[in-house]
């Protein structure tokens, strides 16, 4: 029996000629082109999940306050923004003045049972904000007051329930 690191061994290939590597040598992009790896990539994310994300989270619950320096982070457990902002997106929102809200912003409200809501602004009349989730087909019957605004959504993280 030959063994199976042997040169005799039928199925073992030959290594790979040089030439036939299609990669470029590392370090030997065109023009300081740099590339960037997958484990970077999750580093950066990495690091904004443990220095803003979790201290903002921590916070929320040890003090029972809902914003952390006028940021609030919130879980969407509904499909009515999708595909903008999917469900179980953990959605960071910061506060910011009423008067400066646009149509295309999105906003986190109050309901008046008292649950949060996010919503796009799709109009403004008399100082009321129409809102409209992504994937519904309809604007909200309720208007947005000043009162029930709680904050701008600045961006979200995909996650999963």
């Amino acid at each position: 029996m030959i063994p199976p690191n042997h040169p005799q061994n039928p199925w073992v290939l030959p290594p790979m000629p040089q030439e036939y590597d299609s990669r470029p040598p590392r370090g030997k992009l065109p023009q300081g082109r740099r590339r960037v790896s997958l484990g970077e990539l999750f580093r950066g994310w990495r690091a904004v999940f443990l220095f803003f994300v979790f201290p903002l989270l921590l916070y929320q619950n040890l003090a029972g306050s809902d914003s952390f320096f006028g940021w609030r982070a919130v879980l969407i457990r509904a499909d009515s923004m999708e595909p903008g902002v999917p469900k179980g997106a953990l959605v960071l929102a910061k506060e910011f003045p009423y008067e400066e809200l646009r149509e295309g912003d999105v906003i986190l409200y109050r309901l008046p049972d008292g649950q949060l809501n996010t919503h796009r602004i799709v109009a403004r009349e008399y100082g009321l904000l129409k809102t409209k989730g992504d994937h519904n087909l309809l604007a909200d019957a309720l208007a947005v007051t000043e009162e029930m605004y709680v904050a701008k959504v600045r961006f979200s993280i995909p996650g999963h329930l």
